[in-house]
């Protein structure tokens, strides 16, 4: 059971498990949340900031953050993440400019780097920035679909081949609003069909004037995971689950059997293969660094969590 204590304007003040294990918030005069500090203490700290116009640790003016959340930061372990964030004039969020840990979660990378995305009159995102150089240009119909999308970057294919800028084009989308059909950057046309609860069944991509190409069927379990891939290349499987949806065993046409375990926490621990054919048989160790939960059920990594 969980229980609750508030404050003179009903914002929650502490939340506290049946563990003793809790959270404690703090907001400023307009409610707005201010920290965040899990009790007992565990090195980590949350913060929230709002309508401020710079921060001290970044040069780039924040645009239109009145009553809006204009930065947070995150410590744990003595390592910190933080971010600034400014919107548009209709208040949507156009982007953002962070710090974050090193990739082994040890140090801060002090170097700035950023991110964004404008919109359309309707809200619709027409363009992102990754912030590394590579931009996407979406086009959308009257609808909101995604009907083509192209990059400032042209795309390679693992023997050299460069395709064009065009991701994608000429989408179509069935009347539930699944994709139905597009002409991909390599070329290749995508069509898409689906059963009567929306879910995919079929699949396949041909060369424009070809019979040579790719696609598969799929049927599916009452419980929505796929019974079976009847695929043109990988050939034809059934798969079988465990209680909690972890997949259990693939079987192939051909006859060869594979099947897979996993530890207490969903992580897969090993991979098994018998029948006709051969596979490999790889083990797992979880290196640490993965995904974890603490006793909150919250999610621990090297690199704090940053989503304000």
């Amino acid at each position: 059971m969980e229980s609750y204590t508030y404050d003179a304007n009903g914002n929650v003040r502490t939340k506290t498990d049946a563990r003793a294990l809790g959270i404690t918030y703090a907001y400023d005069p307009l409610n707005r949340l201010l920290t965040k500090t899990p009790s007992p203490q565990n090195g980590a700290t949350y913060t929230y900031n709002y309508d401020e116009k710079t921060v001290s640790w970044n040069t780039f003016a924040l645009t239109n953050t009145i009553g809006r959340l204009s930065s947070s930061s995150a410590t744990y372990g003595g390592v910190y993440s933080r971010y600034s964030y400014f919107y548009d004039a209709m208040g949507r969020q156009a982007g953002r400019h962070f710090q974050v840990p090193n990739a082994t979660g040890t140090s801060v990378n002090t170097s700035t780097g950023s991110n964004g995305e404008n919109y359309d009159l309707a809200g619709n995102v027409k363009f992102i920035d990754n912030g590394g150089g590579i931009y996407v240009t979406e086009t959308r119909d009257a609808a909101g679909h995604v009907t083509a999308a192209s990059s400032n970057k042209a795309t390679t294919a693992l023997l050299g081949t460069v395709y064009s800028h065009q991701i994608f084009a000429n989408a179509t989308y069935s009347p539930f609003g699944a994709l139905s059909s597009r002409v991909l950057g390599n070329g290749l046309t995508e069509s898409r069909t689906y059963d009567k609860r929306g879910r995919m069944n079929a699949k396949s991509q041909f060369q424009a004037g070809s019979s040579i190409g790719y696609n598969v069927s799929l049927t599916y379990y009452p419980n929505g995971n796929v019974n079976s891939a009847n695929d043109s290349i990988n050939g034809n499987w059934t798969y079988t689950y465990y209680p909690l949806n972890q997949l259990k065993g693939a079987t192939s046409a051909a006859g060869l059997i594979l099947g897979w375990t996993y530890d207490s926490f969903g992580n897969r621990k090993t991979q098994t293969a018998s029948g006709t054919g051969s596979a490999p048989q790889p083990s797992f160790t979880d290196s640490g660094n993965t995904n974890r939960a603490d006793a909150r059920g919250a999610l621990l990594t090297t690199r704090p969590e940053m989503s304000p």
